[in-house]
C-alpha cells in the first residue's frame, strides 16, 4: 500500500471514481449476461446503452485526466525536476 502514499490526492480522486465505475459496469454487465440467459423474453437494449454510456464517461473520465497530467508536464521549467511525471 506504499505506492498510495506516493500518489496525490487527483490522482487518488480519478482512481477511486475509476474503480467504482468501473466495479459497477462489472456486476450490472454480470447480471445482464446471466438474466439474458435466464429470461431471453426480455429486452435489454436499454440496459446495454447505458452501460455503453457509463463506458464511454470513463474514457472521458480518463483521458482529461491524462490531458491535465501531460498539460502540466509540459507546462514546468526547463530543467525543473522537482516532479515525477509518471
Amino acid at each position: 500500500m506504499s505506492w498510495l502514499r506516493q500518489r496525490s490526492t487527483g490522482e487518488l480522486l480519478v482512481l477511486i471514481v475509476a474503480g467504482t465505475v468501473c466495479g459497477y459496469v462489472m456486476v450490472t454487465g454480470t447480471v445482464a449476461i446471466v438474466l439474458v440467459f435466464v429470461h431471453p423474453e426480455i429486452d435489454f437494449s436499454r440496459l446495454a446503452g447505458s452501460l455503453s454510456d457509463i463506458i464511454n464517461t470513463l474514457i472521458g473520465l480518463m483521458a482529461g485526466f491524462l490531458a491535465g497530467k501531460s498539460e502540466k508536464y509540459f507546462a514546468k521549467p526547463p530543467g525543473d525536476e522537482s516532479e515525477d511525471p509518471s
